[in-house]
């Protein structure tokens, strides 16, 4: 696992983060390999195409034990030659516990992911 900041200017700040995922789309399955993610959205490196739009589920562990196994369902954001960006549209508030920590524990300020967070409820609510 590597972690580091990298938030150019999104509204959701992002860290590097290298662990696996696979991903459920349709009837297939396939993996890769996350390499930045937020409270809102993830990046997977993979050879696989899936269409803009589509919806899919995400399974993924961020520290290898299988009681933190993590499940979210996704729209495809973005698709480019070497992998998919992900919007995460359904987190659970476990997953989203999990996913909130490790980005406030790389940034090192809560306050910055919070108010994102609220922002973007604020957003959703209007």
């Amino acid at each position: 696992m590597e972690l580091s900041n990298t938030n150019h200017g999104r509204q959701f700040s992002r860290v590097d983060f290298t662990i696996k995922a696979t991903v459920a789309h349709a009837d297939n399955r396939f993996d890769g390999a996350v390499k930045n993610l937020s409270v809102r959205g993830m990046y997977l490196e993979t050879g696989h195409k899936v269409p803009t739009g589509d919806k899919v589920e995400i399974i993924f562990n961020l520290d290898d034990q299988p009681e933190n196994e993590l499940t979210v369902d996704a729209t495809v954001a973005r698709v480019l030659d070497d992998g998919i960006a992900f919007k995460f549209d359904k987190v659970d508030v476990d997953a989203h516990i999990h996913l909130k920590n490790l980005v406030t524990l790389n940034i090192g300020n809560e306050d910055i992911v919070d108010s994102e967070v609220k922002a973007y409820l604020e957003k959703m609510s209007q």
